[in-house]
């Protein structure tokens, strides 16, 4: 499953389990090739018809997951208005919810939007393809992605599985926690036996989204810090053992750039999922902490519960922000080693080549944004807890 040509790493074979998964929750539509079915057919409009029937038959099908979730979005805001016997209207339970749906549903229709775009996602496979044989032929070893590329899989598999057994294990043990969640999920609509088994089945479709948006992002987003560190390297490498100027340079910088522009290409879809993370799980986290101190002398289960979600919310922030940052740090990597560039026999044309690479380099622009408006670095991390923790001790001294 996870293999490398000899010159290039394959993206499309190293994404294929989230491809088949993402297929089945509706959310990744591969684009047909049609030509290559040309070939081997008489007559090709015979052969593609049943071929536009099948992609007319799963557009329906991703329309109908995208719209579930928005209802779902639409249910849960109806919610936050109606009281029941347990959970009265406004509840922060409801509004964590809430806001956990809705991240859901702005990524998948990110991802709708992604995928159904070929000037975005296919683009980005394509030059990932061509920019990966050039960074062979400067001798970064692309077998290198795939190595480190499957063993982070394997940690974030790990992660995430625990993460989601010990939020479920929250929901299971407490019975407060589960009639508040079936309640908040069914009113205003009633609790009929039909009620109860969607709500259920959609927590589960929604849980597995909710893994995916979350998986697939770290892993392209991993793929890029790995071709940046090899390319890093590279050029510390020639820059430290070359005792004129490196005659390599301009290449690196060429392809550099380009990885660059890989970066915003994916930027344009991955900065809306990163805002609706940020925005909504610090949301998440706030009514969280308000709640587990408004209650924490009257309801010990609902701290459970709280705590629960809180978990999902702090996994998922600290994750993207951990991967993003990783990524940003990798971009800028190459800086120091290019003020090492020695000037022998260095001409005009070579000393502005290294000049501009520096200039681009110095830029903090480059890297995963949340709607173009924050830029996501190692510190993001402490800088969003911080914004909770400062939120945190203003509540607690309020309420003493």
């Amino acid at each position: 499953m996870f293999t490398v040509t000899e010159n290039h790493c394959d993206l499309k074979i190293l994404l294929k389990p989230y491809f088949i998964v993402m297929t089945i929750l509706g959310v990744y539509s591969s684009p047909e090739n049609t030509t290559e079915v040309e070939k081997f057919t008489v007559d090709p409009s015979e052969r593609t018809k049943p071929i536009r029937c099948r992609k007319i038959a799963y557009k329906t099908y991703q329309l109908i997951v995208l719209l579930a979730g928005w209802l779902q979005v639409i249910r849960y805001t109806v919610s936050l208005f109606t009281a029941s016997p347990i959970i009265s209207n406004l509840s922060v339970y409801r509004l964590c919810v809430l806001c956990y749906y809705l991240q859901v549903s702005i990524s998948t229709t990110v991802f709708f939007r992604m995928f159904n775009d070929k000037d975005r996602f296919y683009t980005f496979l394509e030059l990932w393809r061509t920019l990966s044989t050039k960074a062979a032929s400067l001798g970064c070893a692309q077998e290198v992605i795939t190595q480190r590329v499957k063993r982070f899989m394997r940690v974030l598999l790990a992660v995430m599985l625990t993460t989601i057994i010990i939020t479920g294990a929250g929901f299971l043990v407490n019975p407060h926690g589960q009639n508040e969640f079936i309640n908040a999920s069914l009113a205003p609509f009633g609790d009929s036996k039909l009620w109860v088994g969607v709500t259920y089945v959609s927590m589960f479709v929604h849980a597995a989204l909710w893994a995916c948006s979350i998986s697939f992002c770290s892993v392209i987003i991993k793929c890029l810090t790995t071709q940046f560190k090899l390319l890093a390297d590279e050029i510390t490498e020639s820059v430290n053992s070359a005792t004129s100027f490196p005659a390599k340079i301009h290449l690196f910088k060429r392809l550099h750039l380009d990885l660059c522009k890989l970066v915003d290409l994916l930027n344009q879809d991955f900065k809306y999922i990163f805002a609706s993370v940020f925005l909504l799980n610090i949301l998440i986290l706030l009514c969280v902490g308000y709640s587990v101190i408004k209650t924490v002398l009257v309801d010990v289960s609902l701290i459970t519960v709280m705590t629960a979600i809180a978990m999902l919310s702090i996994h998922k922030v600290v994750f993207l922000s951990l991967v993003s940052g990783d990524l940003h740090e990798q971009i800028h990597k190459p800086l120091p080693s290019l003020y090492n560039v020695r000037g022998q026999n260095m001409n005009l044309e070579d000393m502005l080549e290294v000049n501009l690479f520096i200039a681009r380099l110095q830029e903090s622009s480059v890297g995963i944004t949340a709607m173009d408006v924050l830029l996501v670095k190692k510190g993001t991390v402490l800088t969003l807890f911080g914004v909770f923790l400062t939120y945190l001790f203003v509540v607690i001294q309020f309420s003493l």
